[in-house]
């Protein structure tokens, strides 16, 4: 009697383990979905992840550097999602205003992203009037070529490309990936004093 009992434990057991893992399955997609919509609750860093800002569908805001001094600024994150292209830039405002063109900034800055392999992800030093500028946001575009692939087309090629997808100011983190952000003021700016100058990690996507 004892032994019947036993294999008809054991089918049961068995039927409840296959009928779990669908039911895992589904849960782990389900909190999938929800960490790709609400990214930043794995977000782990000295910035502030928002979703919807400036134009950018996810973005980390750093706290402000002043460009009219000389300094340094180091700056820890992990967990960075979802896993697209993001630019690595800085949001430059006047009064929370965006900044007109004729007023940006001159102050030589040099920008450079590590992972935790002590790889440079990308190293990039520019007078910040000559960074590559959309409204207030100021990045650093790396180098394309365009390559014939026939019947006149091309495709677009980025050159030079680092460590983590490192291209200008771009890159394409890693999941667990733990990186650092350092900013530093070579040539400072006296008249850049009244701004408002915010490194961010900005991602895009098609409806931004």
């Amino acid at each position: 009697m004892s032994a019947r009992w036993s294999v008809r434990k054991r089918i049961t057991v068995a039927a409840g383990v296959l009928l779990a893992i669908p039911v895992v399955l589904i849960l782990g997609f389900v909190a999938l979905i929800i960490g790709w919509f609400n990214a930043g609750i794995f977000f782990s860093g000295d910035g502030k992840y928002q979703r919807g800002i400036d134009g950018a569908a996810f973005q980390i805001e750093f706290p402000a550097v002043d460009l009219s001094r000389s300094g340094r600024y180091t700056f820890h994150f992990t967990r960075v999602a979802p896993p697209i292209g993001y630019a690595v830039g800085f949001r430059v405002f006047d009064g929370r205003r965006d900044l007109p063109s004729g007023a940006r900034p001159s102050a030589i800055v040099s920008m450079s992203l590590r992972n935790e392999r002590g790889e440079i992800v990308f190293q990039q030093k520019r007078r910040m009037s000559d960074w590559n500028w959309r409204h207030n946001m100021a990045v650093i575009n790396g180098v394309s070529e365009e390559v014939p692939i026939g019947g006149g087309s091309v495709r677009v090629e980025n050159r030079g490309v680092g460590p983590d997808g490192g291209w200008g100011t771009y890159f394409m983190p890693r999941w667990l990936g733990r990186y650092s952000l350092t900013v530093e003021i070579l040539e400072p700016d006296p008249n850049a004093a009244r701004l408002l100058v915010c490194p961010v990690i900005e991602g895009y996507t098609a409806s931004f």
